[in-house]
């Protein structure tokens, strides 16, 4: 899973449980939408998360990091999938 800006919260939740955070860190942070949780410095995920907060940094830097073809992939596989099918019909 992709974590981006336009992520929901229920996304978050989803990517922090994906990645192996604490409950702690997912009750914390699950409140937050992309946008507001890739707005967080690391020494507020620290304080948030406690040991967890550099891990999390650490994450959401791979994940703003990620090519926009890379957190788009899903859409544009199912938009050539969906392409193929009305060309074969």
């Amino acid at each position: 899973m992709v974590l981006t800006k336009d992520s929901s919260q229920a996304e978050v939740k989803t990517w922090l449980l994906s990645h192996g955070f604490s409950s702690l860190t997912i009750d914390s942070l699950s409140v937050l939408n992309g946008a507001q949780i890739f707005s967080l410095t690391k020494d507020e995920l620290k304080m948030i998360c406690d040991d967890e907060g550099s891990r999390v940094h650490s994450q959401l830097l791979v994940q703003k990091s990620m090519p926009s073809s890379a957190t788009n992939g899903v859409s544009e596989l199912d938009k050539i999938m969906e392409r193929r099918r009305r060309e074969l019909s």
